[in-house]
């Protein structure tokens, strides 16, 4: 039996231009791959799959809140009434009780590098 990697396919592009990375993780990793929408993205539900052994963030943003405090200033004066999903992850990964592997780079053109440092500092499961 195979283990399966929960691939969400981030916010630029669509699954469909996420195949070759499916494909080329089935294939080197043995592993098979499941592509997923964020919630809210497309069709996707709010259902939540419930059998991870673990997790990997990979130049994952602490919440949409920071993003808009590090990339989008003028949006500030209007972030409470702009933002319905705060997309907090740094208070969902302190209730995961699976592993997490953090994957971050410093070159990110979009997710602050001291986003991801901050989130691995504040979420005490690690690998």
């Amino acid at each position: 039996q195979l283990p399966t990697i929960v691939f969400f396919h981030g916010n630029a592009g669509n699954i469909g231009v996420r195949v070759p990375n499916a494909v080329e993780m089935y294939e080197k990793l043995d592993a098979n791959v499941l592509l997923v929408k964020y919630r809210g993205y497309g069709e996707s539900t709010h259902d939540h799959i419930k059998p991870l052994a673990g997790i990997i963030f990979e130049n994952t943003l602490e919440s949409i809140g920071h993003m808009v405090d590090a990339r989008l200033l003028f949006l500030l004066p209007f972030e409470a009434f702009l933002l319905r999903n705060k997309w907090d992850s740094t208070n969902l990964a302190a209730t995961l009780r699976v592993l997490i592997l953090y994957l971050a780079g410093d070159a990110d053109e979009i997710v602050p590098h001291s986003q991801m440092k901050d989130l691995y500092a504040r979420v005490p499961s690690r690998v």
